[in-house]
């Protein structure tokens, strides 16, 4: 299984990211994404694999502004079933839920016996 905790889908574009995770699991492995399924301020996520500027504290107390990938559910589901049996794709966060500040999406999968992808497009 492959995690990070700094939001490798959210600012790590997935044209790299999901080749890499591809070929760094064996058949079986597990992938598991948690990025956030809408914008922070409400929007909904784009329907189109692009990113949106977001501005992130550093240490320093300055603002890096860094992309931020926000994709649909959709997008999700077609860029990681080119590799993996996409388990289920659900939304976490829900009114039931609101300590948690921004909805996330969790996309989880598994490698396929037969993935080869050495690239991603988008």
């Amino acid at each position: 299984m492959i995690s990070s905790r700094f939001g490798a889908g959210c600012f790590t574009g997935f044209s790299l990211l999901l080749p890499v995770v591809a070929a760094a699991l064996r058949p079986g492995g597990v992938i598991v994404i948690a990025a956030l399924a809408e914008r922070t301020d409400g929007t909904a996520a784009s329907i189109f694999p692009s990113f949106t500027p977001a501005a992130l504290a550093q240490e320093d107390s300055s603002t890096a502004t860094v992309p931020r990938w926000v994709i649909s559910r959709g997008w999700w589901e077609r860029l990681l079933a080119r590799d993996f049996d996409i388990q289920h794709v659900q939304r976490l966060a829900t009114r039931a839920h609101p300590q948690r500040r921004w909805p996330v999406g969790l996309s989880p999968g598994r490698k396929r016996s037969d993935a080869t992808s050495t690239t991603a497009s988008g």
